[in-house]
């Protein structure tokens, strides 16, 4: 464990524990700088990427740190908030059954931000006596390496950014919706061009649109339990939460192949050919991405960050007037409705105006960012790279979002971190497929 300041802008803060986890290298006589390991989110067990990343190729020269965020995981005091999984998230009653939580274990939510994750993990390499070492961040974790290296800049030596977020903005800006039409019309298009696909599922795009335009007119509606009251509760669903819900599908990684089959499926059952269950319906409006680190995020601490980071900065009249001219591409941050109610209710306060500002640095940076990714648009990584003036960025072709799982970008971030200065060699990207293998789901056929 780490002890730190709860709140280093208060004298008399309590100390909290961070869980830190080293796996030291398996080549001791050869090791070099240590890698540091952060997830993503907000609110993903760090020590969960362990399993990812304790193999021979990221071992064999290096130390692993993994570390469980502060107020995450087996980290003490930890917030999990697990009824802001549901649906009704954005509910006042499942709201402030969190910040009760927050008061019951006696957490000041203004010690809970990127920021002061940033100032632990700087305190840990000092405590650790590293004098260097080298940083993978996956999505939310890409903003919090950002911003390491910005408060410690001297004992970082590179970043490898897996589906970067930017610091200068927030991660709700109309980035999101242009890049959910791009990825979209990207699989029109692959599915158009591909022969497999294009005989199964015909007239892909108008039929997605015509599903969107039925929407439009008869909004779904679904009977969702109340986690607090334990009462159903109707929940409409809009055309763009359908977009964002299949964007979602699609952008990441298992399971972007899927998505004509579902549209297909989806039109049929809005032109009556087919009718699909309430459990089928449920699955296709739920408003999360199908991660399988979904039911282990600890929602507390996401909700601080949201609170302190995000909400305060935000024009949102501008930019519902914004969205409202690219339905059905009009979605919102699948959270948003989450923080724009809590905020009022968090007292959380809010981060300096500086932790904003664009990071530059001139240390070697390698960016990775999926073809398919709809939850980190490439915008946001290409605003990540204007600023650092020595970047590797790579374009993984039919991936979507975390993509520490595919054979050719894992080879690329441990070959990048045994010799981040060296050249590295992008000819598995050219092998690799250029568009997905799109499920081809058969008809069943009823026999009498």
């Amino acid at each position: 464990m780490l002890s730190v300041k709860e709140n280093r802008q208060d004298a008399n803060s309590r100390v909290i524990d961070v869980f830190v986890v080293v796996l030291k290298a398996l080549n001791v006589s050869r090791s070099a700088e240590p890698t540091i390991f952060l997830h993503g989110g907000h609110g993903n067990i760090g020590t969960q990427l362990i399993d990812k990343f304790d193999t021979e190729a990221f071992r064999r020269n290096h130390d692993l740190v993994f570390f469980d965020q502060r107020g995450i995981g087996k980290s003490s005091p930890s917030i999990l908030c697990k009824n802001l999984n549901s649906l009704l998230k954005a509910d006042p009653l499942v709201i402030q059954e969190c910040l009760n939580e927050f008061v019951n274990a006696g957490v000041d939510i203004q010690g809970y931000d990127t920021r002061q994750s940033a100032l632990d993990l700087k305190e840990l390499r000092e405590s650790l006596g590293i004098s260097r070492w080298s940083v993978y961040g996956v999505s939310y974790g890409t903003r919090l390496a950002l911003d390491l290296m910005r408060v410690d800049p001297d004992g970082t030596a590179c970043l490898v950014l897996d589906s970067p977020m930017s610091t200068s903005d927030p991660n709700n800006t109309t980035d999101i919706n242009l890049n959910m039409k791009r990825v979209f019309d990207l699989m029109f298009s692959d599915c158009a061009a591909q022969d497999s696909c294009k005989a199964a599922y015909p007239d892909l795009e108008q039929k997605f649109y015509a599903i969107t335009d039925y929407i439009k007119q008869n909004p779904i509606v679904l009977q969702v339990k109340n986690p607090v009251t334990g009462m159903m509760t109707p929940l409409i669903r809009s055309s763009d939460d359908y977009t964002e819900r299949i964007g979602n599908i699609i952008g990441s990684e298992n399971y972007g192949r899927s998505g004509p089959f579902r549209i297909h499926k989806m039109y049929k059952h809005v032109t009556g050919q087919s009718v699909m269950t309430s459990q089928e319906m449920n699955t296709y409006f739920a408003n999360r991405d199908p991660s399988t680190f979904d039911e282990s995020v600890f929602w507390g601490i996401a909700l601080s960050v949201y609170c302190r980071e995000i909400y305060p900065i935000m024009d949102f009249r501008a930019l519902d007037a914004s969205r409202d001219a690219l339905s059905p591409f009009g979605i919102h941050h699948q959270d948003e409705a989450l923080w724009r109610s809590a905020y009022p209710l968090a007292n959380s306060g809010k981060i300096e105006k500086e932790f904003w500002e664009p990071v530059s640095s001139n240390k070697p940076v390698l960016i990775l960012s999926g073809t398919y990714d709809t939850l980190t648009p490439k915008a946001w990584a290409d605003k990540v790279a204007r600023t650092l003036s020595n970047v590797t960025f790579v374009s993984v072709p039919a991936a979507g979002h975390a993509l520490f799982d595919l054979t050719c970008p894992r080879s690329l971030m441990a070959a990048f971190l045994d010799n981040p200065a060296g050249h590295l060699d992008l000819f598995c990207i050219s092998a690799m497929p250029q568009v997905p293998d799109f499920q081809i789901e058969q008809e069943k056929t009823r026999h009498s």
